[in-house]
């Protein structure tokens, strides 16, 4: 049910669906490395690496083997200043990162399917 209707409403089911493989994030002590897996509508990075630091940890980042400098793991995006490069746990549990009032895909040049390495400090 999506609103009060049945998924028979939308149409019929799809007899063989093509379910796309997503390579897991691999830990290696306090350092995973992974994917960049989507790029939101507000820029903010979202990766296949699960979201685990403790609030306030301080984390290494490194994206397509360039280092990007260290971010502070925040709860919410209200929790750095505008222009403030943070990371945080997306919405389905993954690590993110955002700069704060700003577009940080655009502005790192990254893009999906870029690798990223995040180290917890």
């Amino acid at each position: 049910m999506s609103r009060g209707r049945r998924a028979a409403e939308f149409g019929p089911v799809w007899p063989n669906p093509v379910i796309l493989p997503l390579p897991d994030a691999v830990q290696t002590g306090q350092k995973w490395r992974g994917v960049v897996q989507f790029i939101d509508d507000f820029g903010n990075i979202i990766t296949n690496i699960p979201a685990s630091p403790p609030q306030g940890a301080l984390v290494k980042v490194v994206m397509n083997d360039q280092p990007l400098g260290v971010l502070r793991w925040a709860r919410t995006y209200s929790d750095g200043l505008p222009g403030d490069w943070i990371g945080l746990a997306s919405s389905d549990g993954f690590c993110e990162i955002a700069e704060v009032n700003g577009h940080a895909a655009r502005n790192m040049n990254v893009e999906e399917g870029a690798t990223v390495e995040w180290e917890w400090q």
